[in-house]
C-alpha cells in the first residue's frame, strides 16, 4: 500500500514541477511594463531569472531521481521479503513431509517386527505341540507302523 502512495506522491511532484516550469517560462517572454526597450540591467535580471529557473529545474530533477531510487529500493525490499517468506514456507513444508515419511517408515518397521515375532512364536508353538503329542521329531527315527490287518479280498464270480 505504501508503494502506491509513493507512486501517487511522485506523480504529483512531477505534475507540480511541470506546471512550475511552464509558468516560469511564460514570465520571461513578456516585455517589462513601462519600458519600450531593453535596458542593460533588465538583461542581467533576465539572465539571473533563467539561472535561478535552471537551478530550480535541476533540483527538481534530482529530487525526482531520488524519489525513483527510493521507490525502487522499497519495491526491491518488498520482493526480497516475499521471496524469503516463500522459501520459509517451502522449507517448513519439506520438513513436515520428511517427518511424515519418517513416522511412516518407523510404523512399517514396527509392523514388520511384530509380524516376525508373531511368526516366530507360532513356529515355536507348533514345534512344542508336535513334540508334546509324541510326533517324531526330525532327529529321531520314525517308529515302525503296525502292519495293516489282513483282509481277504474276493472278487465276484462271473455271472452266467
Amino acid at each position: 500500500m505504501s508503494v502506491r502512495r509513493l507512486r501517487a506522491l511522485l506523480a504529483c511532484l512531477l505534475a507540480i514541477a511541470g506546471i512550475g516550469a511552464l509558468a516560469g517560462c511564460g514570465e520571461g517572454a513578456g516585455a517589462p511594463p513601462g519600458g519600450g526597450g531593453a535596458s542593460p540591467s533588465g538583461g542581467a535580471e533576465e539572465a539571473a531569472e533563467h539561472a535561478e529557473e535552471a537551478s530550480h529545474q535541476r533540483e527538481e530533477a534530482a529530487e525526482t531521481a531520488k524519489n525513483r531510487e527510493v521507490l525502487a529500493q522499497i519495491e526491491a525490499s518488498k520482493n526480497e521479503a516475499a521471496s524469503e517468506a516463500r522459501a520459509k514456507a517451502r522449507e517448513r513444508a519439506s520438513e513436515a513431509n520428511a517427518r511424515k515419511r519418517e513416522a511412516s517408515s518407523v510404523a512399517q518397521a514396527r509392523k514388520r517386527e511384530e509380524a516376525s515375532k508373531a511368526a516366530g512364536k507360532a513356529h515355536k508353538q507348533a514345534t512344542r505341540t508336535q513334540t508334546s503329542k509324541g510326533a517324531p521329531s526330525a532327529k529321531q527315527p520314525a517308529a515302525k507302523r503296525p502292519a495293516p490287518s489282513e483282509k481277504t479280498v474276493t472278487s465276484p464270480a462271473p455271472v452266467e
